[in-house]
C-alpha cells in the first residue's frame, strides 16, 4: 500500500544528567519518519558545542519506557522512580543520560500514532523499492 511521506518533531529540552556534575540542559529534537516506521529519533544539540548527535531507536521502546522499564541493548528508558513524570533516556550504558517530560515524550508519540498508528508500521514499509535497492547494488 502507498502513502504520501510524512514526519513529525517536536523540539523539547532534555536534562542531561552526567554525575557528579551538575545537570545540563540540552535542546533536543524528537523526529518521527514514515519511510522508517518503526524508529523515533532524538537529535541532541548541546550548547556551546559544535555538531549534534542523533539517535534513533525503536518506537515501541519508547511506548514501553512511559509505563515500566524498556530495553535490554544500547538504549533504555524508564520513568525516574524519583520524579515520575520524568523519563530516564540511557545510551549506550550509561555514556549519556537524559531526563525528558513524560507528557511531552507522549504528546510526540500521539502525533506518531495519528500519522502511522501503533500496528500498522509495515504498511508503510516500501518493500519495491527496497527489492530495487537490493537488484542495483552498490555504487
Amino acid at each position: 500500500m502507498r502513502h504520501d511521506h510524512a514526519t513529525v518533531s517536536a523540539t523539547t529540552i532534555l536534562a542531561q544528567i552526567a554525575p557528579p556534575t551538575p545537570v545540563v540542559p540540552v535542546k533536543a529534537e524528537l523526529g518521527y519518519d514514515t519511510r522508517v516506521p518503526y524508529a523515533v529519533t532524538i537529535t541532541c544539540a548541546p550548547a556551546g558545542e559544535d555538531g549534534r548527535t542523533v539517535w534513533e531507536l525503536s518506537r515501541d521502546l519508547l511506548v514501553e519506557g512511559l509505563d515500566r522499564a524498556a530495553g535490554d541493548g544500547d538504549v533504555r528508558v524508564r520513568r525516574s522512580p524519583e520524579e515520575p513524570e520524568c523519563l530516564l533516556i540511557e545510551v549506550r550504558g550509561g555514556a549519556a543520560v537524559f531526563d525528558a517530560s513524560t507528557h511531552e515524550v507522549a504528546e510526540f508519540l500521539r502525533l506518531t500514532f495519528h500519522t502511522v498508528p501503533l500496528g500498522a508500521e509495515a504498511e508503510w514499509i516500501d518493500l519495491e523499492g527496497l527489492v530495487g535497492k537490493l537488484l542495483l547494488g552498490p555504487g
